[in-house]
């Protein structure tokens, strides 16, 4: 769906008026398919403006190659004083992007002064040395200060991997505020995929174009331009489609944990599952839960103590009696390591397990069981104290405002794993 009207462009003379190729000449000749009517748009975006702009694309659609590869050497082929800056996630992405770029010149023999993997100089431009043609930089890198070139193309800078981490956020979003200080003449271009990325930041807010499956003319159905989506569903979740093809940006899984139902009960016997800490800020949590055989939910009652491992033995064999724990499952990485002993001296036994798997993976794998899990609130009319009661309702908070970038997880970390390591949930894993 277009945002606005595309221009009608049209170069086809070099400066000093030597007649040139047309871009999809010129793709051909360098040795790419023709380009595509609908794939033209690209290259006329990101031409036909000198704004911030934005473009999103179906997966498949050749964002990079039409719009990065192709239209920067088309643009540096009409014209040897033109400079491109390309911004992208890594270093070998980049290399490939500007190596590209150097191929398809030397294929239409314009001559390079000099190519050494991110940085092309053409033979025959007017200013000084120091200032490349094309340079490529990671989002990290620092390679374009002081060098303001014509045109920006921000490619790929975020992917599904950490578009949830908050650190990685930060460091796009540094990126985009410090070459906006170089050159408003900027595009992005990409695929949203998450709430919080870069795209969403700037979606709408500056000059936008997408492509969604649907704009893809039906005579490419069943090619890689216009996949035949139904078969894809057999194996593909329908998250990833929206989101690859229809742009739709899938909420934050994290946050599904926040419809968790809250009820007043927990059932007649239980597994506990303890993640111990050595205190100094951090939490020693207890999950506490069982498959309720009248809801059939797995409901957990649990407990976030701002205290040490070792100075909640006191409270312990109240929770053991009170939820007629059967089974006790202890984490022994790092600070828990000297529970089991000390529980097995108190006459208490239980089964210590080390976890290797990555935590932010491994609760986000049991997100889409949210509706067959709940959590216990407890009352004090119940006859519980105010330290249980506390660290009851911390936990509660915990489950359900969790997000990847939480500063304290411990909570609904010990309730996956007492899913996982007490009731053998392990399908995605």
């Amino acid at each position: 769906m277009s945002l606005f009207k595309l221009p009608k462009l049209q170069f086809v003379k070099r400066d000093d008026g030597e007649g040139m190729l047309s871009f999809r000449d010129f793709a051909e000749r360098v040795g790419y398919n023709r380009p595509e009517d609908f794939q033209m748009i690209i290259h006329d975006f990101i031409r036909g403006h000198t704004e911030p702009r934005l473009y999103l694309a179906t997966r498949g659609i050749g964002k990079t190659v039409q719009g990065t590869i192709l239209t920067s050497a088309y643009l540096l082929y009409l014209n040897p004083n033109y400079t491109i800056g390309i911004v992208t996630k890594e270093g070998k992405r980049v290399q490939e992007i500007v190596r590209a770029i150097a191929d398809c010149l030397m294929a239409v023999d314009v001559p390079l002064e000099s190519y050494n993997g991110t940085t092309i100089n053409l033979r025959n431009k007017r200013f000084s040395v120091n200032q490349a043609n094309c340079k490529g930089v990671t989002l990290g890198g620092r390679g374009l200060r002081g060098l303001h070139p014509d045109l920006i193309i921000m490619d790929d800078p975020v992917t599904e991997v950490d578009a949830w981490s908050e650190a990685e956020r930060r460091l796009v979003k540094s990126k985009w505020d410090e070459i906006n200080k170089l050159n408003t003449n900027i595009c992005v271009i990409g695929q949203p995929v998450s709430n919080k990325d870069l795209y969403s930041v700037l979606r709408g807010k500056i000059l936008t174009f997408e492509q969604t499956w649907d704009d893809i003319p039906d005579k490419f159905f069943g090619t890689i331009y216009k996949p035949d989506l139904d078969k894809m569903r057999l194996t593909v979740s329908e998250r990833s489609i929206q989101m690859s093809y229809f742009l739709n940006v899938p909420d934050d899984p994290s946050l599904a944990f926040a419809k968790i139902e809250t009820v007043d009960y927990y059932c007649p016997d239980n597994v506990m599952f303890i993640d111990p800490s050595a205190g100094k800020g951090d939490y020693t949590a207890v999950s506490i839960g069982n498959i309720f055989m009248g809801t059939n939910k797995f409901v957990t009652c649990g407990f976030m103590f701002n205290e040490a491992w070792f100075d909640i033995m006191d409270i312990l064999p109240e929770l053991l009696a009170r939820f007629k724990v059967k089974k006790l499952l202890v984490e022994q990485n790092g600070v828990g390591a000297g529970m089991p002993d000390m529980l097995y001296k108190a006459g208490i036994s239980c089964v210590p397990i080390t976890s290797t798997q990555n935590k932010h993976q491994k609760i986000i794998s049991v997100a889409d069981q949210v509706p067959y899990m709940a959590l216990t609130q407890l009352k004090a009319s119940d006859g519980f104290g105010g330290r249980l009661l506390e660290a009851n309702q911390l936990f509660i908070e915990n489950v359900k405002e969790y997000t990847y970038d939480a500063k304290h997880d411990d909570g609904i970390d010990s309730m996956v794993s007492l899913i996982k390591e007490g009731f053998g949930v392990r399908k995605t894993d």
